[in-house]
């Protein structure tokens, strides 16, 4: 039986669409489990049957064999691991719960296939988790109720951050660690009640110590300031003590000062008195000559208004010398004038 015209040509056509189609489907199939994109801040690692690939692909669109590779995104960017509901016993035998727990940590980029290659891409559960949850457990067996609620709270961050950063350096040196934060712990309704009265009691006492201490301050600054205030007294008494000192050091001075002046003075005064002494002894001794004196007589003579005689009147008048002129000036008053 013979084809119809054209049958071949259809059934070519429909060959051809059919295998472009599978090719289509099998380049869509092989690119999408080959191309894929290595998000920033991760790097991909490569797993071929089950096997850790030595190849590291940074951020980027990347290749891989298909269906033979698996990728696995390891971030090295800072974490933070929640770990809820850790539970421990006490040294007195007291069940405590830590509800919320968070880990801060950094994988090195540069150690990334070590860690993964040593503990796989959970590390982080046997690592972080598995490890804090044993630490836990250990700080709580040393530490009373007491201690572990109220006294040491706030040392378990410090002490799980040292024990985790050891831990870290000796066995994952990949592991970065940043820090611990761990909640209150959680414990039974009937001890927390005793321990918040007791802290209450605590916190009572403490305000009272407290008074105390602001009450001896106060005391002691009270103490302080009477003694600086005598300080300043003293001080202040000193200081007019030698202004006055001073004072009368400056009146001493200026009287001697004054005494040696006026020393001076006299001592001008007298020696101006005993030079004019001397000069009129001498001008006295150059004036009292013979004749001088003669003069002087017969004047005091001739100023009195009585005169007295006597039987020897005339020998004191020549004892003196004057008997002479004086009857030589009788004479000529006794003489008629022409």
């Amino acid at each position: 039986m013979s084809e119809p015209p054209g049958t071949h040509a259809v059934n070519a056509f429909f060959q051809f669409s059919f295998y472009f189609a599978s090719l289509a489907i099998i380049t869509a199939v092989v690119s999408k489990t080959s191309l894929h994109v290595v998000p920033q801040g991760h790097v991909c690692l490569y797993f071929r049957f089950g096997m850790l690939m030595p190849r590291i692909s940074e951020p980027g669109m990347r290749m891989r064999l298909p269906v033979v590779d698996v990728c696995e995104y390891i971030s090295f960017r800072m974490q933070a691991l929640p770990v809820g509901n850790l539970s421990c016993t006490t040294r007195g035998g007291t069940s405590v719960l830590f509800d919320r727990t968070e880990v801060l940590f950094q994988l090195e980029k540069s150690r990334i296939h070590e860690t993964v290659l040593n503990y796989g891409t959970k590390y982080y559960l046997t690592m972080i988790k598995d490890k804090l949850r044993q630490e836990i457990g250990v700080l709580c067996s040393k530490l009373t109720l007491q201690e572990l609620y109220m006294e040491k709270t706030f040392e378990l961050p410090t002490l799980l951050q040292d024990v985790l950063t050891s831990y870290f350096a000796e066995n994952a040196p990949g592991i970065v660690h940043l820090g611990v934060h761990i909640s209150g712990p959680i414990i039974p309704d009937r001890l927390r009640q005793q321990f918040e009265a007791l802290d209450e009691e605590r916190t009572k006492v403490l305000i009272a110590q407290e008074k105390v201490k602001v009450q001896e301050l106060e005391l002691e600054m009270l103490k302080r300031k009477a003694v600086t205030e005598a300080e300043i007294e003293v001080e202040k008494g000193e200081i007019v003590t030698q202004r006055w000192r001073a004072q009368g050091d400056v009146t001493r001075e200026q009287h001697a000062l004054e005494n040696e002046i006026f020393l001076s003075q006299e001592k001008a005064k007298a020696e101006a008195l005993r030079i004019r002494g001397e000069a009129e002894a001498k001008v006295n001794s150059m004036k009292l000559t013979p004749e001088y004196l003669q003069l002087a007589a017969l004047q005091a003579l001739g100023s009195n208004s009585k005169w007295f005689l006597g039987h020897n009147w005339t020998s004191v008048l020549q004892q003196q010398g004057i008997a002479n002129e004086l009857f030589a000036g009788v004479k000529r008053h006794s003489e008629p004038q022409e």
